[in-house]
């Protein structure tokens, strides 16, 4: 079996990871501060819907994915299989957002798509760059979003 992750850079805010963490939980936020996922709709109970729409530049995807993680303040996941034979997935991916605490009033932040199955080396090809792009612009949406909020 193919696998591969594409993983956004590490990026630095100046907030508390508390923030961070309320503004990824708020979904009525995402379209002020995420371009690459720009609507959520979730409980974020682990097996209920995530219902996301999302920007690969022109492409818009709208997907239901099943929430696998809730961890606060450091990590939530969400996962999917895709692209079915019958009942058996071509590829499964797993995206995870991580928070790491770095001090009182600072944290980080790196998005990863864990991907795996026959069609990930074509999946890796076709987005992969795409992806990595969006979750840079995802988590330097997040930084701004709560740098000003900490600031404000």
């Amino acid at each position: 079996m193919f696998k591969h992750t594409v993983e956004s850079d590490e990026i630095v805010i100046d907030a508390p990871i508390e923030l961070a963490w309320s503004i990824l939980t708020d979904t009525t936020t995402y379209g002020e501060w995420n371009p690459f996922t720009p609507k959520i709709e979730t409980d974020f109970a682990i097996g209920s819907e995530v219902r996301l729409a999302v920007h690969f530049g022109k492409l818009k995807l709208d997907q239901i994915e099943i929430m696998r993680a809730f961890e606060a303040p450091m990590r939530l996941a969400w996962g999917a299989g895709m692209y079915k034979i019958g009942s058996f997935p071509l590829v499964t991916a797993l995206r995870e957002q991580c928070l790491t605490k770095l001090g009182d009033a600072r944290c980080s932040y790196v998005s990863r798509d864990h991907l795996s199955g026959l069609i990930t080396p074509l999946v890796r090809i076709s987005f992969g760059k795409a992806m990595r792009d969006g979750f840079n612009a995802a988590g330097n949406g997040l930084k701004r979003y709560a740098e000003a909020r900490h600031s404000g």
